[in-house]
């Protein structure tokens, strides 16, 4: 269940270390209240950004993300079923339509286990163009319509330099890609994403699905 930099980066944090940090969060989580979700976004959001201004004052880049590249929102998303319900009504009380037309078609491009939960998208380049990218992002300008409530995969996208490889290939992140990703922002979604392992792996089409329609 170790997300992003424990998987994707070579460290060397010594597994009590590591253990410690993924119990920590996992307490806090467990303890926060019906507002976990959204409390624990903005925890996501204000640790990312202490991170990179520790980073600015080191001498490096901020990252290449900005409002309109939408590289990253073509591709399969995870979210818990507590983000998917918090999707759902902020939807419901903006009056943003959600295409459960496109989330549908979407599914057929993605597999699942016999437990229903994701495996992969080998296929997921095959669909059509429009229907690659999330149901939530805006055509006219490329910006996320939720970017409220957006996930904490989402949260945790940055490109350190360029977007140009930041576009999915089959489903699956660019290996050219080169992302920005921080330890401890990782501990936090590997908690999260532990405490909700019977939901995240439906993945966020199918959790939007059995919410019914805003």
């Amino acid at each position: 269940d170790l997300y992003g930099f424990l998987v994707n980066v070579d460290h060397e944090i010594p597994a009590p270390e590591i253990w410690n940090r993924l119990r920590f969060w996992t307490e806090q989580y467990m303890c926060a209240g019906e507002n976990r979700t959204a409390l624990f976004h903005d925890l996501v959001d204000e640790e990312t950004a202490r991170l990179l201004e520790a980073d600015r004052q080191d001498g490096f880049a901020p990252p290449f993300c900005r409002k309109g590249c939408a590289g990253c929102c073509c591709q399969p998303v995870a979210c818990t079923d507590e983000e998917a319900e918090l999707m759902h009504s902020y939807c419901g009380r903006n009056g943003i339509p959600v295409d459960r037309g496109k989330l549908e078609r979407q599914l057929r491009f993605m597999r699942f286990d016999q437990n229903g939960d994701f495996t992969g998208a080998p296929e997921w380049d095959e669909q059509p163009e429009n229907d690659r990218s999330c149901v939530f992002l805006n055509a006219a300008d490329s910006s996320c319509m939720i970017w409220d409530v957006r996930p904490f995969v989402c949260r945790n996208q940055m490109a350190e330099s360029t977007g140009e490889f930041c576009r999915p290939v089959k489903g699956e992140p660019d290996p050219r890609a080169s992302a920005i990703q921080y330890a401890e922002c990782s501990y936090i979604l590997s908690a999260v994403f532990t405490v909700h392992h019977d939901s995240v792996g439906k993945m966020m089409a199918r959790l939007l699905l059995n919410l019914g329609d805003t």
